[in-house]
């Protein structure tokens, strides 16, 4: 019950893009198949009725495409799940991190929590890597090519 309000609001967003997706695809396909039988298909061969296999195509394309977001979808909820554990079983500190991604850290407004001294460790260790990265050594000097 921690993170209810959060997985209420991800559902929902999840849901509404899941919907708008097969609406796409379906739509997507239902015009391509309109197009091509009112453009490729001669007069005498084409149906009587342009409706039948558009809204056959369409019912199609939606099924299909709801099994291809459902993948989406289980992706999604099993990230939403582990985001949620992590938030309740760690809280930041040098002990307990989170384990989330850096992406997922900054959309969640999260960090891990360091002491002052393991920060400023951190930050003077990067500054020595970007230091060394920059000096050219004399056996990395150019040599000509002739």
């Amino acid at each position: 019950l921690t993170n209810l309000a959060t997985v209420g609001v991800a559902t929902a967003i999840n849901n509404l893009i899941l919907f708008f997706a097969k609406l796409v695809i379906a739509v997507g396909s239902a015009s391509l198949c309109w197009l091509t039988i009112t453009t490729f298909v001669a007069e005498e061969d084409s149906p009587s009725s342009l409706l039948v296999p558009v809204v056959i195509t369409f019912m199609l394309a939606w099924f299909v495409g709801s099994l291809f977001m459902s993948v989406y979808a289980l992706a999604v909820d099993t990230i939403l799940i582990c985001y949620c554990e992590d938030s309740k079983a760690n809280d930041g500190s040098p002990t307990k991190p989170y384990y989330m991604s850096n992406g997922l850290k900054k959309i969640a407004r999260k960090s891990n929590k360091m002491f002052k001294r393991e920060a400023q460790s951190r930050k003077e260790a990067s500054e020595v890597e970007n230091d060394d990265s920059m000096s050219v050594g004399p056996e990395e000097e150019a040599k000509p090519l002739l």
